[in-house]
């Protein structure tokens, strides 16, 4: 049982379900669906840090493919729709999801998540600069989200500690953070001016 990861990663659950519900009632149903998925990699970390170690396995995979599959998916798009294409259609998203997934099954590399990541994080700041010169506030929003996730990714890390501060927790928080910005902007950007 490790009582701060059970709850930095029910804030990152709270925090992912939130910026779904954001995405969704933007009419951004496919960023939502895959924000959904990350939502459920940290419920299932929150009650297997909260003592059901039987659920480490499934932990682990969720994660894996929330990094691997959903997060990249949800960049895709963010980009898609962030470039003036309206929300992604369900063949092109599922068809995305179903090559990163072929790629998961071959990913054995300790660093394959991390390269990953840092695409997803390319493709949502090119989808991001549709935004600098009209929509400036939603464009830094955008950016602070980015810098959360390769914050947490390439800097953080999920391992040992960090000041008084288990590596894990800060991670999950820069994550939820970055989340809300992912939805909140999203949101606004779906919004007249």
């Amino acid at each position: 049982m490790q009582i701060s990861t059970a709850l930095s990663d029910g804030v990152l659950a709270s925090a992912s379900i939130a910026a779904a519900v954001l995405l969704i009632r933007a009419g951004r149903r496919w960023c939502g669906i895959w924000m959904l998925a990350i939502a459920a990699a940290a419920l299932v970390g929150t009650i297997r840090y909260a003592g059901v170690e039987k659920l480490e396995t499934l932990h682990g995979a969720l994660s894996l493919w929330a990094a691997l599959v959903a997060f990249p998916s949800f960049c895709w798009a963010l980009l898609r729709r962030l470039r003036g294409r309206h929300d992604v259609r369900a063949g092109e998203s599922l068809a995305i999801a179903a090559g990163l997934n072929l790629f998961l099954l071959v990913a054995t590399r300790p660093d394959v998540p991390t390269a990953v990541g840092a695409v997803a994080l390319g493709i949502a700041a090119l989808g991001a600069t549709a935004l600098f010169k009209h929509r400036r506030s939603l464009f830094l929003m955008l950016a602070w989200a980015i810098a959360g996730y390769a914050a947490a990714g390439l800097w953080v890390g999920t391992t040992g500690m960090l000041g008084p501060m288990l590596r894990i927790d800060l991670y999950h928080y820069l994550l939820a953070a970055a989340n809300l910005l992912f939805g909140y902007a999203l949101w606004r950007e779906s919004r007249p001016m």
